[in-house]
């Protein structure tokens, strides 16, 4: 897959474990609106899930992120002005899709997609395991919109809207087993 997708060099970044905890209560985006590579960065992103939980992807937000980019530098170097670059942030809206990840499923994207994380569906959790996969085995840089200076706010105005809407069926995953649920502070059981 990276072969194909032109990456000269592969490596994989080192693996985080997100474990998002929450209230009870429907699902509640819980992260901000970000890529998981900069702007100087190609790859894709890996999740694989290890509780339900759901995840707002905004598909087709690569080439706004690349343009975002691009009008951020010519502005920076003063060749657009500042009421330019608001208007056309401001032209757009992207809706997010709400995805029902269960146990196991893997979720591929490239490199410039944003998205955010939701809160998780059994007990509240959302464990899951994330990688980057780009040229050089690098770092990945992280880049959420909103810690964007002062055009922050804007950006993350973009990508806000979420079109899907769950029913309580639509979120029933099996129920773990008691002596797979952790206690506090401890990590899960075998049977």
């Amino acid at each position: 897959m990276a072969t194909a997708y032109g990456l000269k060099n592969p490596g994989i970044s080192n693996t985080t474990v997100i474990w998002n905890v929450d209230r009870d209560g429907k699902p509640l985006v819980v992260q901000g609106a970000h890529v998981d590579l900069d702007s100087d960065q190609l790859g894709f992103t890996m999740i694989i899930v290890l509780q339900g939980s759901t995840i707002v992807v905004y598909p087709g937000s690569k080439p706004i992120m690349r343009e975002m980019w691009r009008l951020k530098e010519l502005h920076a170097k003063g060749n657009i002005d500042h009421a330019t670059f608001v208007r056309w942030i401001q032209s757009y809206r992207m809706i997010g899709q709400r995805l029902l990840l269960k146990l196991c499923n893997v979720l591929f994207f490239t490199d410039h997609t944003v998205h955010r994380g939701d809160r998780g569906i059994t007990n509240y959790r959302a464990r899951r395991l994330h990688w980057c996969i780009l040229d050089g085995g690098k770092k990945n840089k992280e880049m959420h919109l909103c810690e964007q200076g002062p055009y922050g706010p804007l950006f993350n105005k973009v990508f806000t809207d979420t079109s899907s809407v769950y029913s309580p069926e639509d979120l029933e995953l099996p129920s773990v087993p008691k002596e797979m649920k952790p206690g506090r502070g401890e990590a899960p059981r075998a049977p």
